[in-house]
């Protein structure tokens, strides 16, 4: 999990803001793909699965696990602040509290 939340903080460090957009449509457009799962999400997911010493079956409920954790995120932007070039979006995100089901899937 620390593995998955750190490669979400490095692209929200990544995300950068052209003119005709807002730093804070920026970050709901990464959280969007974040939720419809786009190809750069999935090939994140499979890179973090593929790290694990797991089985077969374990890595597929991994990645699912992982899928319905991204899928059922919510967010709410609850402040911007732009500073010249640099910009700081506050925001709240809910996910699932999965420890348990991670920690089963990684033991059985």
């Amino acid at each position: 999990m620390k593995k998955i939340l750190t490669i979400f903080m490095f692209l929200l460090v990544l995300v950068g803001c052209s003119l005709s957009n807002s730093p804070t449509s920026q970050v709901e457009d990464l959280l969007n793909k974040y939720q419809k799962l786009d190809s750069d999400i999935k090939s994140g997911i499979e890179e973090v699965v593929n790290e694990e010493n797991l089985t077969d079956n374990q890595k597929d409920r991994y990645r699912k696990l992982i899928e319905k954790q991204y899928k059922n995120l919510t967010y709410q932007v609850t402040d911007e602040r732009v500073d010249g070039d640099k910009a700081v979006i506050t925001t709240e995100i809910e996910v699932m509290d999965y420890k348990k089901a991670v920690n089963d899937t990684t033991i059985h």
